[in-house]
């Protein structure tokens, strides 16, 4: 019996490669997070992750507590409460669905609930489509919200416990919403890197709200009813959680890569020095990536390098607001600048249209410098 047992615990710490889907990659994620509780209530194209959810519980590879509830109102809320309690939680939505659940997703940042959630992106009906709009997310940008487009199904994996590690930072305490494309990527197969549960424990720690547990052993007030004054001061606070999760993703994505042994992407700082020489011959052009368009995007980039286009190494390194702001192409929308002042600091650079993909490659091919996202 020693040997067989010392056969699995090898097993167990080696990596797995298994052809999932998006949707099925978050799930995979919430699992080696350990997750307590998920909640459900079906709505495609997010629906396949409590599926898949489902499937893992029931075969006994999850141990969590879910529970589908009546409408993605009672679920957001169940997740929330449970997350003031102590417990790390997940849930997810699409579309109007997303948008019926509008009243948690309001005071969620404000009461510092780090839930994380998948939203797979659709159109707002009427009429409904998949993978076209991403709308149903960006209602919550200006809320407090952190939000994350994902590429493909191995980003979606890593993000997801990515996801935990920063919203879950003392430091941050604030939620996280994960996009991913409807039907392009929630339903699409890849093939992903599974990492073994010990990488995934020595990654992320428990969830721990200290001071701020929700518990009879200590009395404390979730959501007072406040004045102006008090109002105006946590969404200060928000603010200024929001603006330190820049030095957290980063410590994040470096612990990532010393783990995991592969890297989580953070490579933004060495973008800006090529973003700056634009022009002089050196860089002609710069790709900023969001979505899982960039695949379609790169795809077209090495087209362009076939035919003699100048325009670099096809791959697409993420940056910060932050650093956009730098070196002066366009900023966080919803600032405190008027849209006159935003015109101004823009005026070096044309921002092509985000009509489409297939736009978008085509302003980069006729110079337009970068293709903002």
């Amino acid at each position: 019996m020693v040997p067989v047992a010392t056969e699995v615990q090898e097993t167990r710490k080696t990596d797995e490669t298994a052809l999932i889907t998006g949707s099925e990659a978050i799930a995979v994620a919430c699992k080696l997070a350990d997750v307590d509780v998920i909640t459900a209530y079906p709505i495609r194209p997010y629906d396949t992750v409590m599926q898949y959810v489902a499937k893992l519980v029931a075969n006994g590879e999850m141990d969590c507590e879910y529970i589908v509830a009546e409408g993605e109102h009672s679920q957001f809320e169940i997740v929330k409460h449970a997350s003031a309690c102590g417990a790390r939680v997940f849930c997810g939505s699409s579309g109007v669905g997303w948008m019926y659940a509008m009243e948690a997703l309001t005071v969620t940042p404000a009461l510092r609930i780090p839930m994380v959630v998948m939203v797979g992106n659709r159109a707002l009906d009427d009429p409904g489509a998949f993978g076209v709009e991403h709308n149903d997310a960006l209602t919550v940008r200006d809320l407090g919200w952190q939000l994350v487009w994902v590429d493909n199904a191995q980003e979606a994996l890593d993000t997801a416990l990515i996801a935990y590690r920063v919203a879950e930072d003392r430091r941050i305490f604030l939620p996280c919403a994960i996009s991913c494309d409807g039907a392009f990527l929630t339903h699409s197969q890849a093939l992903v890197k599974i990492p073994s549960q010990e990488k995934v424990n020595e990654f992320l720690p428990r969830y721990n709200r200290a001071e701020l547990l929700l518990h009879p052993d200590n009395p404390i007030t979730v959501a007072p009813q406040g004045n102006e004054d008090w109002v105006m001061e946590i969404r200060r606070q928000n603010y200024a959680a929001m603006e330190r999760t820049y030095g957290v993703i980063k410590e994040a994505y470096a612990d990532f890569e010393r783990i995991f042994g592969r890297e989580g992407g953070f490579r933004a700082p060495a973008l800006v020095p090529a973003i700056r020489r634009r022009g002089t011959g050196e860089v002609p052009g710069a790709l900023l990536r969001r979505w899982s368009h960039r695949s379609r995007l790169l795809v077209r980039f090495a087209l362009s390098r076939r035919r003699g286009g100048r325009r670099g190494s096809p791959r697409a390194l993420p940056v910060t607001w932050k650093e956009a702001a730098g070196v002066g192409f366009h900023r966080r929308p919803g600032g405190p600048r008027s849209n006159r002042a935003r015109r101004r600091e823009n005026h070096r650079i044309r921002l092509p249209s985000w009509a489409g993909q297939i736009g978008a490659a085509h302003a980069m091919d006729r110079g337009a410098g970068i293709v903002c996202f």
